[in-house]
């Protein structure tokens, strides 16, 4: 059972590759992720999770999608890249193969100038 699972991301227009995302030091970054429905054709529903961790190809993580097609991944660590991937599943346990990888990783922006002021007015 081969099905062909594509993710996008639609976060700040993500590619599949890693890309740095600049965003203000307030609350955790959280990822929206997007898939095609498996072709298999079965009676049941099939159910998809995302899987994702620090390191291409090693999945920790897993986050629920079940019939869905598309999951938010929240509470990410900023400076972290993080790889993510999907499967679908049925009720009789069958997992399909990964799908494509995709990855991104958030980062602070630098820090802004302080004590900024004026030392001298010239004529």
């Amino acid at each position: 059972m081969k099905s062909i699972l594509f993710i996008l991301l639609i976060l700040c227009g993500l590619t599949a590759q890693a890309q740095s995302i600049f965003m203000p030091p307030a609350a955790p970054p959280s990822i929206v992720l997007a898939w095609g429905a498996s072709p298999t054709s079965v009676s049941e529903p099939i159910n998809y999770r995302v899987i994702y961790g620090t390191n291409s190809g090693v999945y920790i993580w897993t986050n629920a999608a079940l019939t869905n097609l598309a999951a938010i991944v929240t509470n990410l660590d900023r400076g972290v890249a993080y790889y993510f991937n999907v499967q679908a599943y049925d009720s009789n346990g069958l997992v399909s193969p990964v799908a494509n990888e995709v990855a991104a990783q958030w980062n602070y922006p630098p820090l802004g100038a302080t004590n900024f002021r004026i030392i001298s007015v010239s004529p």
